[in-house]
């Protein structure tokens, strides 16, 4: 054991890890300094100054004679901010559909008519809800709600007459729905329905895009898993089918779910600086890496604007693959 931590801990320190670390001080620093504040600040009269030319600005200004290194700073405490959040959404509803879709599938979770009924009532105002108020707060009650009532169905309907929810069958034909439509449209189409543009708007907009590669990622690996023996063994000894999801499944198909955590943090640093480089990001007031290259265009000559947000993408986006691909390579996951 001590000699695989030493070998990850070697793999850790090659130049993709110190490079992160390098970043994830920066961005601590950015927390600590509030570098979005200081990258806001504006001087007119010290627009366009090159790398080097003032003493105050080290690294340069842009149009509005801002701080490039102070916008550098927040944009990448941004990034692996936004990065880091929704991989581990994406993580948690990889599982959550993994347990529905893939293990309880079409015949493992019965309900009386009365609870489906509810059960539809629910989702439903959740999603009118979260589609005039998208929070964290109102994903949290429906789940609540859903998770009392079905513990009302078994507790007080327990003898009342029960019909199977075909859950994997409805999962999956929402992949096809989604699927069949173009990425970027879902992207536009979901970003209207926010009012501000907020991290965690950004969050929701990125998760929801890849939730069907997602979906069909974790149900594959359930289904590889949910027959073997071992499953079966604990199922056949009176564990539930939470339990068995939770203590025989879910640790057989973390590394996957790791891998595609890694591509979703990856991905996310590039969504969200495309999306700031459109103008579609956060709001114009906020400072990101994308915001700073799409500065560029309006003065060729400033290529600092260009270049250094640029090379700070390519470098996140590099570092992450790279070093989790090392450290995956002893489980034959060399190929990302």
């Amino acid at each position: 054991m001590n000699t695989v931590n030493n070998i990850s801990f070697k793999k850790a320190m090659t130049l993709p890890g110190f490079i992160i670390l390098v970043f994830i001080f920066i961005a601590i620093l950015g927390v600590i300094m509030d570098s979005q504040s200081l990258a806001a600040e504006v001087d007119i009269k010290n627009i366009y100054l090159a790398p080097f030319e003032n003493s105050n600005y080290i690294l340069g200004t842009d149009s509005l004679g801002r701080s490039v290194a102070f916008g550098l700073m927040n944009g990448i405490k941004l990034s692996l901010y936004i990065a880091t959040l929704t991989g581990l959404v994406s993580l948690l509803i990889g599982l959550f559909f993994a347990y529905l879709g893939g293990y309880l599938g079409n015949d493992k979770l019965f309900l009386s008519p009365i609870s489906i009924v509810g059960l539809i009532l629910i989702v439903a105002l959740g999603l009118f809800y979260f589609w005039n108020s998208p929070s964290l707060w109102v994903l949290l009650i429906a789940s609540i709600l859903i998770y009392l009532l079905i513990i009302f169905d078994k507790k007080i309907l327990k003898n009342s007459i029960k019909k199977s929810l075909p859950l994997d069958w409805l999962i999956m034909k929402y992949v096809t729905l989604q699927k069949s439509l173009p990425g970027i449209f879902l992207i536009l189409f979901v970003f209207a329905l926010f009012s501000d543009r907020s991290v965690f708007n950004i969050i929701v907009l990125i998760t929801f895009s890849r939730i069907p590669a997602l979906i069909r990622l974790s149900r594959s690996e359930v289904l590889k898993v949910k027959n073997q023996e071992f499953v079966i063994a604990a199922e056949a000894m009176g564990l539930n089918s939470f339990q068995v999801f939770r203590k025989h499944i879910i640790p057989n198909i973390l590394t996957p779910l790791k891998t595609y955590l890694i591509y979703t943090m990856a991905t996310t640093i590039l969504i969200e600086s495309t999306l700031s480089f459109l103008g579609l990001g956060l709001s114009l007031e906020t400072v990101t890496l994308g915001s700073m290259l799409s500065s560029s265009r309006d003065f060729f000559s400033a290529w600092w604007l260009a270049i250094l947000p640029g090379g700070i993408i390519f470098l996140l986006i590099y570092s992450i693959r790279k070093l989790f691909a090392q450290s995956l390579d002893s489980e034959n996951y060399s190929y990302l």
